[in-house]
């Protein structure tokens, strides 16, 4: 297991939203509607939503 501090983290999420095209309010409301624009999109979510608010 690896594990992040807490910057480690946040960077990693923000550049995965950055590669996604995404802000992370955009992503939550992907999940709140239920209707992800692709699986990498709900893949991230499962891993950062709700853990952070970037």
């Amino acid at each position: 297991m690896i594990e992040l501090s807490p910057e480690e983290f946040h960077a990693a999420a923000r550049q995965a939203l950055e590669q996604l095209g995404l802000t992370y309010a955009g992503l939550a409301d992907q999940a709140e509607r239920g209707a992800f624009v692709s699986a990498q999109a709900h893949a991230l979510w499962t891993a950062i939503g709700g853990t952070v608010d970037l």
